[in-house]
């Protein structure tokens, strides 16, 4: 082994026994060179009061209260007109939720009217001959 390499060996070992030393003393400090803390972007300041920002900004999901939601469904297919509640409102049995436009209901409805105009012509042609039969009007059939 040469002399330099003799000579750079001895500094190692140096430096590495001084810094085990001072480890030993001063357990938990960590020295950086002032390269080190501009490279880390370490930034120093005096300790002082100084406002605290109480803004917390986390990652998560909003969702209902699956126990506190009803899914509703409508008996007809169709468009929803108009809403009559909130989102979150308490609601009571019963009570209007929305408007649906159904072609299906209007259908419906449409027939029932029929059948209750059928209904009525019927009473009252039953209700005549009846009525004509009591008379003895009519012919027994």
């Amino acid at each position: 082994m040469n002399k330099t390499h003799g000579a750079a060996l001895a500094v190692v070992l140096g430096l590495m026994l001084s810094s085990v030393a001072n480890a030993e003393e001063e357990e938990g400090t960590l020295v950086l060179t002032a390269q080190q803390i501009e490279a880390a972007g370490i930034q120093l300041a005096q300790a002082q009061p100084r406002p605290i920002s109480t803004l917390l900004s986390l990652p998560g999901e909003v969702r209902f209260d699956e126990d506190r939601t009803s899914h509703i469904v409508p008996r007809a297919a169709g468009v929803v007109e108009a809403v009559k509640v909130n989102l979150g409102q308490a609601v009571k049995k019963g009570e209007l939720l929305a408007v649906i436009a159904s072609q299906q209901i209007s259908d419906q409805r449409s027939e029932l009217a029929a059948s209750e105009r059928r209904v009525e012509l019927a009473r009252t042609t039953f209700q005549r001959e009846r009525q004509l039969w009591q008379d003895k009007i009519s012919a027994e059939q």
